[in-house]
């Protein structure tokens, strides 16, 4: 695919999947299919560079879940909205956790901090040279 040229390390497929996540919540409308298509489109990539699935399923926490209350078309955001009794851009800036944590999820992924890996034997494991994708390496 045209995306595979760009996944080669956990923290470039962790940062398109954070921009993928986001731009699907705000295309689709719905934090669901901003979660699902994303999650069902990278979980081929994250096997074959073998993170561990939680990797998969923490990176589309960090952006897919709350990234759509700041959006106003959907769901969330007009729940939130609604609840506030204000629009979305109005208490977006206020709003430090949803669009600061995708960015601290990139960093640390970046920094080598938080990435669970793959063993062969199906267990998880934070030292990369046990895992499946140090004997890929090899």
């Amino acid at each position: 695919s045209h995306l595979s040229k760009y996944l080669k390390s956990g923290h470039s497929l962790v940062g398109i999947t954070l921009i993928s996540s986001y731009l699907s919540n705000f295309f689709l409308g719905d934090q669901f299919l901003g979660i699902i298509v994303p999650g069902r489109t990278f979980k081929p990539a994250y096997e074959a560079m073998g993170l561990a699935p939680r990797m998969l399923s923490r990176t589309l926490e960090d952006c897919g879940t709350i990234s759509s209350p700041l959006i106003p078309w959907t769901a969330c955001g007009a729940f939130m909205s609604n609840v506030l009794g204000v629009g979305s851009f109005t208490f977006m800036p206020y709003a430090f956790f949803n669009w600061l944590n995708p960015i601290v999820a990139f960093l640390m992924t970046f920094a080598g901090i938080g990435i669970f890996w793959r063993k062969a034997d199906g267990t998880i494991t934070q030292d990369k040279t046990q895992s499946v994708a140090a004997r890929q390496e090899a």
